[in-house]
């Protein structure tokens, strides 16, 4: 990452530069304030115009700017939803994992990018780095559940025919993981357990009962549940899930799939190693991770 970001003429530093150079004028900064709101965690419009400080009609125009002549941004829906222009559950995320990562942590601080302050800003990266993990593996596990789909585990795991894979959301509750099935008619919904409340009964009643009330936006479809967890649960809570019809996938299980970690027996968060051959679209992770251990 320092050779790509942290210093002077870095490629990928250099590359978003132009772009921003090239998209937007001194006079756009509503444009930018948006894009670091929406890196920061803001989708709803409501959140991302309360972040920029401007309203609601304002925000929607900017996003759609942003969206369908700048291509920066997709608006995101539940999955099955069957008519996306009018739905009133979207959501924004930025297109690309990179442009993410930049308008989280380089374009907030940009004077000092531009100071060249690069150790700074790389230490910074590190101590918010594990967060900024944690709050998007989930589009990882997506990625890999999509990409290896036929593998037994995966196959197994999710028990249905995929014909989509997404996230599921209403006003009350959402889920990292959702994987629809057309023939029979079944949706799996899906959370990762990263605390250990969640680990235990309660959490599960807690998830089944939000899995409840989400079925009644999937009219017809009987409901299927999966956990990912961080952690290896004990053999006890794993009779306990299977007693209660609800399959389990640990997190290192799937990264291991492509390569992309070690396997390991138990772990509470994973790790690189240089042997690791990630693909493109993850690229970004595994250069985060070096930072963490050059900084830390």
């Amino acid at each position: 990452m320092q050779e790509l970001v942290f210093k002077r003429f870095a490629p990928l530093g250099f590359e978003l530069k132009e772009m921003i150079v090239n998209e937007f004028t001194r006079n756009n900064s509503v444009y930018l304030s948006i894009l670091q709101a929406i890196a920061s965690g803001k989708s709803t419009v409501t959140e991302i115009a309360k972040a920029v400080s401007i309203p609601a009609t304002s925000a929607v125009k900017y996003l759609t700017e942003l969206e369908k002549k700048k291509g920066l941004i997709k608006r995101l829906n539940p999955i099955g939803t069957a008519d996306p222009s009018r739905s009133k559950y979207g959501r924004y995320s930025l297109n690309n994992y990179f442009e993410n990562f930049w308008f989280r942590f380089i374009q907030p601080d940009i004077i000092s990018y531009e100071m060249g302050y690069y150790e700074k800003m790389m230490a910074a990266v590190a101590q918010q780095l594990p967060v900024y993990i944690q709050q998007r593996i989930n589009l990882i596990i997506k990625e890999l559940l999509f990409d290896n789909s036929t593998h037994p585990l995966i196959a197994k795991a999710v028990g249905i025919p995929v014909d989509e894979i997404g996230e599921a959301w209403n006003r009350e509750v959402s889920f990292d993981l959702a994987v629809k099935g057309n023939d029979p008619k079944q949706i799996l919904l899906g959370s990762i357990f990263s605390t250990p409340f969640q680990l235990s009964t309660q959490g599960v009643i807690d998830y089944k009962r939000n899995v409840d009330s989400m079925m009644k936006m999937y009219p017809g479809y009987e409901p299927e549940y999966l956990l990912v967890t961080w952690e290896n649960p004990s053999v006890e809570f794993k009779e306990y899930l299977e007693n209660s019809n609800i399959k389990h996938l640990l997190l290192n299980d799937i990264l291991s799939l492509t390569g992309y970690m070690p396997k390991t027996e138990k772990t509470k968060r994973y790790t690189l190693t240089e042997s690791m051959k990630p693909a493109p679209t993850r690229h970004v992770l595994n250069e985060l991770h070096k930072i963490s251990k050059k900084t830390t």
